[in-house]
């Protein structure tokens, strides 16, 4: 409680925004509620009893962050208790028969184990982040499920009745995959603490052949429920509902980080600091963590004989730190604390179980009580210090801005420079938000989502030639988008100086267009050329073809630009631009006579139109209909009078 309480003073961050301030649809325990919960795909996941505790927290506070902030932490508490007694049970069972084993040292070496799972700083983001309650609540009944698997097969004269002790804990089980996917591999892990157990110390590969095809007749219905999760999973994965982020890691990278996993976040056990929400290895780090991974698991391959307990450990963290599939906020990330929740508990029973083999060891007895003083001033030292960086941690998560700006400063990637920048463009700063952005690509130049947003701020500050160069960096990278290639075709367009609203500006551009500067008929062709892509990838963007015709209209190729102008046309009957385009076109081409219907038509469509009624007026002049072309025009006066901003 000391090393935690502080997340209760604390707010909710960005990522909470999606979830849990925008969404209103799981305030509540209602039948509504409960049905969009078990219903459908949320953010990438399915996990209704975890958006079922977010209802419950609505029902009793609101709003209010403390109580989003409040049911973590009693969740982690909770945990930290129920870790102890699977400690306990764990070595019960895999001590079944050894005399030497010792009821005290047990405790004390599931105590030192809980105390040191709980208050490490690696769980400062599990506990402050609001929305990774799924990792909470999935750890508890995994918890529960490993417990009541232990006492289903303990001896029979510890407990009398193993088949209720079964049912809770495949029912456990059940209620972890609905919370979440992090205790997915459960049935492995079981399996591999039968095998132990079965074998012994020695000889456990032999032994376990033999034991295999009872093992796995007990592992049934775990493996049947990590199926089903799967399938579900990958469902949700691909679901159409869920909005995919638009920056994605190569594969490779994302394999290599996993890789590097393992190394990564024993290195973070062993020195907490620098803890970070969000962290991209490169180089020779990402080069140094992967060759790491593999020294230790050959290393630990070879001591399997020797220190069988290692073994099992290892192969349990390696187990609960795999890749699953979480769902829309990890798409951009591999790596983050909160993943190591599951995978820090073989960790620290083996710190327990290392503590109790010190003190009972030759060197130990010896020394007599000094031996003991001496570890119990040490680990309470150890203990004081995780405390106190726990503390700290918890305070990084108090809002956004101060989570990000940390994260710039402990370890900086492109993850954290856009979260900062997006977050300082919607508090209005521009100038700051643009520096960010910029940052982000100079940390990871394929952030073409970050170039894009550095585009649109550019374009909305009048920085055209700026913006320009990032839109083309969009393009180049990512040449699927779509809006980023249309905005850049437009800017183009404007820097160009092509401005065409009337027949008489678009004959004067043509006359004109041989005293272009080079550069501006450059600028002209590569618009031509992206609005061109533009409708390859995406044929029913009406208004892009409309654009298409008008600029190439203004660049004299009116012919092509008719042709295209009235496919706009026929794409869409009821788009009065397209009309008037069209008819300005035939205008320029000197057949007056058949632009004039497409004007009547624009008309009708925008009657509140000043540029349709102007074009009609003028075509009824050139046709001699001075009459009715002087109505047009009249109304085409009135209407710029009556709305100024028109002009």
């Amino acid at each position: 409680m000391w090393a935690f309480v502080p997340v209760l003073q604390n707010g909710l961050v960005n990522w909470d925004e999606s979830a849990l301030v925008s969404n209103v649809r799981y305030r509540g325990l209602g039948w509504t509620e409960i049905k969009w919960m078990f219903a459908a795909f949320h953010f990438g996941q399915y996990q209704p009893l975890t958006w079922m505790t977010f209802g419950l927290d609505h029902v009793l506070w609101w709003a209010d962050p403390f109580g989003h902030h409040w049911t973590n932490l009693l969740l982690h508490l909770g945990n930290t208790l129920l870790f102890y007694y699977v400690g306990l049970a764990l070595l019960s069972y895999l001590r079944a028969g050894n005399s030497s084993a010792d009821s005290t040292g047990s405790r004390a070496t599931a105590g030192i184990a809980a105390l040191t799972f709980a208050i490490h700083p690696l769980r400062a983001e599990s506990v402050a982040w609001a929305s990774a309650r799924g990792d909470l609540i999935a750890a508890t009944f995994f918890l529960l499920s490993i417990l009541g698997y232990l006492k289903s097969n303990a001896p029979a004269d510890l407990h009398r009745n193993p088949l209720r002790w079964t049912m809770i804990s495949m029912s456990a089980f059940l209620l972890s995959l609905l919370a979440g996917p992090s205790g997915l591999f459960l049935p492995i892990i079981l399996l591999v603490l039968d095998g132990y157990r079965s074998a012994g110390a020695a000889g456990m590969q032999s032994h376990l052949a033999s034991e295999a095809g009872r093992i796995l007749r007990k592992m049934i219905p775990y493996f049947a429920l990590s199926l089903l999760c799967i399938v579900v999973a990958f469902a949700a994965r691909n679901s159409p509902m869920v909005k995919g982020t638009p920056y994605k890691d190569e594969f490779s990278i994302w394999a290599l980080h996993h890789l590097a996993a393992p190394s990564f976040y024993l290195w973070k056990t062993i020195l907490p600091f620098a803890l970070s929400p969000v962290y991209e290895l490169s180089g020779w780090s990402l080069a140094a963590h992967v060759a790491a991974s593999a020294i230790i698991c050959l290393g630990i391959a070879t001591l399997r004989k020797r220190w069988p307990a290692l073994a099992l450990a290892w192969v349990c963290y390696l187990l609960l730190e795999l890749p699953v599939l979480r769902g829309e906020f990890s798409e951009q990330q591999v790596l983050a604390d909160r993943y190591s929740y599951l995978a820090a508990l073989p960790l620290t029973l083996l710190i327990g179980v290392a503590v109790e083999q010190c003190c009972l060891s030759g060197v130990a007895r010896r020394w007599g009580k000094g031996s003991l003083s001496l570890v119990s001033g040490v680990g309470l030292f150890l203990l004081v210090g995780m405390g106190v960086l726990s503390r700290q941690q918890v305070r990084v998560w108090k809002d956004s801005e101060t989570l990000w700006k940390h994260a710039i400063a402990v370890a900086p990637s492109s993850v954290a420079y856009f979260n900062l920048a997006t977050l300082e463009e919607a508090q209005g700063k521009h100038e700051d938000a643009i520096a960010g952005y910029k940052h982000v690509v100079a940390t990871d130049p394929r952030r073409w989502d970050a170039h894009e947003k550095a585009a649109q701020l550019l374009q909305e500050r009048g920085n055209i030639a700026a913006a320009i160069g990032h839109y083309r960096s969009v393009v180049e990278i990512n040449p699927s988008a779509l809006d980023a290639r249309e905005n850049l075709a437009n800017l183009l367009v404007i820097a160009g100086d092509y401005e065409w609203k009337s027949l008489g500006v678009l004959r004067r551009a043509q006359d004109e267009r041989e005293k272009l500067a080079t550069a501006e008929q450059d600028k002209i062709g590569e618009a031509v050329q992206h609005f061109r892509k533009l409708l390859e990838f995406a044929p029913q963007r009406n208004q892009a073809r409309v654009k298409l015709g008008a600029v190439l209209a203004v660049a004299g190729h009116t012919n092509e630009a008719a042709e295209i102008l009235r496919a706009a046309v026929k794409a869409d009957p009821d788009d009065g631009i397209a009309m008037i385009r069209l008819g300005q076109v035939l205008a320029a081409q000197g057949k007056t006579g058949e632009a004039v219907p497409y004007f009547r038509e624009a008309v009708r469509l925008r009657p509140q139109d000043a540029e349709a009624h102007q074009n009609l007026g003028r075509g009824l002049l050139e046709l001699g209909k001075k009459d009715e072309a002087i109505q047009h025009l009249e109304e085409a006066l009135r209407i710029l009078r009556s709305s100024p901003a028109s002009r």
